[in-house]
């Protein structure tokens, strides 16, 4: 199965043509900034390439990459036909089964359900690419899948009746087939045999079995997930991806009196504040690699870096706390995302403000690409960098549904 991902954002969109054969990404790339100056960045295994695209919508990117795989030849006179696409829906999931095939029915079903956060670009593609691959099979993963089963006292918000809503606002999550591939590589790893802990503070076990894991992502966005055994109890991810913390770019959830008090001073039309709220503020950074130079600057004394940086820190710190207190206790902490992965002086951080759950400061060093990495010392309480590769998960995801799934009825999206 020669197996197409496609991963879009707010204004961008990522694709990866997996080949059954190599298992790894034969061609890769990304269209950036969609309906402005939009940038394609792509490569192959005989070359790579980058320049302006003409891409104002998502269906004229999804063009734009469909015609690049049908040129680009990824051996000798070898162009790989497209057999399967998989379209991530960053929220979306009603069931812990993350696959669903897509037809006429479920197609529908969403564009009546309208644009979730985050799921607006990876509708319009999918429409399009229907069309652009009519010979491939096509799957929707529902990227939150990992959290459709939080218990309701985390997963719900105190709304009034009157607002009289047709369907139930709820946390969703985000990246739950990453977070759920690094907790189970992690639950491993603690049931392995490792020496009992020393020195953190004693709390009584939820009534529960399973090790209590904290974890801290942190890539464009950022949240805090308190996981009981297998299963989420509670996270600071809200509707949307930008939901929750800020991040490398975004507020995250700001109180409403702040909400009010900025409607009032300024003059952007609604559509247009959102989406300042949602692309600015937070770390402030437009590339990964600004997010370490804040992260220096931070440590150097230097402003504003060192009170924007101190500002996100505490806010992860408290949310870790808050995790760890619902669960009774932490077992381990675990940072995933590629910015949590990439930035010792980020995990110091954040680490120096949990002395009190028993967390050292993180040994340095790299982390290892793909693996499982600690960062402790024996006695303390267990600290993990864990590198997953998601195109990976995505592809045997895909290929257990495909294999396994006979042509049937579609799975609903929430309402």
């Amino acid at each position: 199965m020669n197996l197409l991902i496609l991963r879009c954002g707010e204004t961008r969109i990522a694709y990866r043509l997996m080949l059954e054969a190599k298992g790894t990404a034969a061609v890769s790339g990304e269209i950036r900034r969609i309906g402005g100056e939009a940038e394609h960045v792509y490569s192959y295994p005989r070359g790579r390439g980058e320049g302006g695209a003409d891409a104002p919508t998502f269906t004229a990117a999804s063009a734009r990459l469909a015609a690049l795989l049908e040129d680009v030849e990824v051996a000798p006179g070898e162009v790989e036909q497209v057999e399967t696409v998989a379209h991530l829906f960053p929220v979306g999931g009603a069931t812990p089964v993350p696959v669903t095939r897509v037809d006429d029915g479920l197609v529908a079903m969403i564009s009546k359900a309208g644009g979730a956060p985050g799921n607006r670009g990876a509708i319009e593609s999918l429409v399009a690419s229907r069309d652009l691959f009519a010979r491939a099979q096509h799957v929707v993963v529902w990227d939150d899948a990992f959290f459709c089963d939080l218990p309701p006292e985390s997963r719900g918000y105190l709304l009034p009746e009157s607002l009289d809503l047709p369907f139930d606002l709820r946390r969703r999550g985000y990246r739950g087939l990453l977070h759920a591939a690094a907790l189970g590589r992690v639950t491993r790893l603690l049931g392995s045999g490792e020496p009992p802990r020393r020195g953190a503070p004693r709390a009584s076990r939820p009534p529960a079995d399973g090790p209590r894991i904290v974890l801290c992502f942190f890539d464009r966005h950022a949240g805090v997930t308190a996981v009981l055994g297998n299963a989420p109890v509670w996270t600071t991810f809200g509707t949307g991806p930008g939901d929750g913390l800020p991040g490398e770019r975004g507020v995250g959830s700001i109180p409403l009196s702040a909400l009010e008090t900025v409607l009032q001073h300024t003059r952007l039309p609604s559509e247009r504040l959102l989406a300042v709220l949602r692309n600015d503020g937070g770390l402030g950074a437009r590339e990964p690699e600004e997010v370490e130079r804040v992260a220096l600057e931070a440590f150097r004394g230097i402003e504003p870096s060192r009170t924007v940086f101190a500002t996100f820190v505490r806010e992860v710190v408290g949310a870790i706390g808050a995790a760890a207190t619902i669960l009774g206790g932490m077992d381990a902490l675990v940072f995933i995302g590629e910015r949590a992965l990439a930035s010792h002086r980020f995990r110091t951080a954040v680490c120096a403000g949990l002395a009190a759950w028993g967390v050292d400061l993180p040994h340095e060093g790299p982390v290892v690409a793909f693996e499982v990495t600690p960062l402790h010392d024996p006695a303390r309480t267990p600290v993990y960098a864990a590198s997953v590769n998601e195109d990976e998960l995505v592809a045997r995801e895909v290929g257990r549904f495909v294999g396994d799934a006979d042509v049937g009825p579609s799975i609903p999206p929430p309402g």
